[in-house]
């Protein structure tokens, strides 16, 4: 190849820094590359046009070059096509452009970035109800940051003052009570604690913020005449709902949990319920044990008979909206005049009250309530109005 034809080449059309072009390996056109000559094309405007193999496609690629207005075109076509020719018969060709990644520090990563990452974790680990929420809390999270022009800041730079400012955001945005703020705060000290788990950054910065204080709330049973009444009132006006209700009773199972359990989830026979962890609240399998008052109200509504893929109370396609249930218990409560605060939650707080007052020991309620430990389930029994062992009140010592 001619000393002056590459260099010809790359000044007539420029090719970008990235590009290499050359005939290095290949000299001769030893790998038999194909190429197309320079060849005169256009009718008013006249151009060079030649093709030459590109080994990022493995196809030709086509180059032309217009002739500057202050040169006669056949002499500079003449001139410029005899060293491009030159090149294409000497094995110039695009060469296949290598990309060395430079290997990102953790720390380098963008806060968006680093957050989308443990989406993706947090998908893996989470049941289902529990990664719509979690979708929900990203997105507002996101928004922040770009309302906040913080889509730049890296993992590391984010500070306390940043989580303060969110949640100050949220809470005017969103209209929240401290509570709901303080579980804003819950979610994004638990996506952190993934990101340090894998390495994304050393420390928690929303460990220090601290929660808000929360008006208490107390959870409410039913009066026992009012469950009775209650029961024989469904029983007359919603038999599905009576259903519904007694188990939530005896077994304690939420009412979302209960609307997704399928047929063959129920085990008669060894008086089990298994609660998978992908429709449950805490995303964990278990399973509650089904008394005998509950399985003769099982058998006698025939709920049962059914395939064992179908749901149990929504038939085969959970054709009911996800409120439907507490819906319809509302209506009752209010046409019957109950309590306002009275809701279809309320027959598991009635149930574990008359479980405790009749003499079930702690450590079944914890099992059966499906808690992590003996001190959730404490706290849940003082929440009620329970307390643990009233015989130690009343053998009090005396002096």
């Amino acid at each position: 190849m001619k000393s002056d034809s590459l260099p010809t080449l790359l000044r007539l059309f420029n090719p970008p820094a990235e590009m290499l072009i050359d005939n290095e390996g290949n000299d001769k056109n030893y790998l038999n590359l194909p190429y197309k000559f320079c060849a005169i094309k256009g009718k008013k405007l006249k151009y060079l046009e030649f093709w030459i193999f590109d080994e990022n496609t493995n196809k030709l690629h086509r180059k032309r070059k217009e002739c500057p207005k202050d040169k006669d075109f056949s002499k500079w076509f003449k001139e410029n096509s005899f060293f491009v020719n030159d090149c294409l018969q000497s094995g110039v060709r695009i060469r296949k452009i290598i990309k060395i990644e430079v290997k990102r520090t953790l720390d380098s990563y963008t806060i968006i970035e680093a957050f989308e990452y443990a989406k993706e974790i947090r998908k893996i680990k989470l049941a289902t109800n529990s990664q719509t929420r979690d979708k929900s809390f990203f997105n507002i999270w996101l928004r922040f940051l770009n309302n906040q022009n913080m889509q730049n800041l890296t993992i590391s730079e984010l500070e306390k003052k940043h989580i303060y400012l969110y949640l100050d955001t949220v809470k005017v945005e969103q209209k929240l009570n401290n509570m709901s703020r303080n579980k804003y705060l819950d979610w994004i000290k638990a996506v952190l604690n993934d990101l340090i788990e894998r390495g994304y950054i050393e420390k928690n910065v929303a460990i220090g913020v601290k929660p808000l204080k929360e008006a208490q709330t107390k959870s409410v049973a039913f009066e026992i005449e009012h469950a009775r009444q209650l029961k024989k009132i469904l029983i007359e006006e919603n038999y599905t709902l009576y259903v519904f209700s007694m188990c939530i009773f005896y077994t304690f199972v939420r009412p979302i949990e209960l609307r997704r359990l399928t047929i063959g989830q129920v085990n008669l026979k060894n008086k089990q319920i298994h609660i998978y962890g992908n429709g449950s609240k805490n995303g964990k399998n278990d399973f509650v044990m089904i008394p005998k008052l509950l399985s003769d109200i099982l058998v006698e509504s025939k709920i049962l008979e059914r395939p064992k893929n179908e749901y149990i109370f929504d038939g085969g396609d959970l054709k009911y909206s996800r409120n439907s249930f507490s819906v319809d218990f509302s209506k009752i409560i209010a046409k019957h005049e109950f309590p306002k605060d009275y809701t279809l939650y309320c027959w598991k707080h009635t149930g574990v009250v008359q479980y405790y007052k009749n003499g079930c020991g702690i450590k079944f309620i914890q099992k059966q309530c499906r808690h992590a430990s003996l001190d959730e389930t404490d706290k849940y029994l003082k929440d009620l109005g329970l307390f643990d062992n009233n015989d130690i009140l009343d053998n009090a010592p005396e002096l």
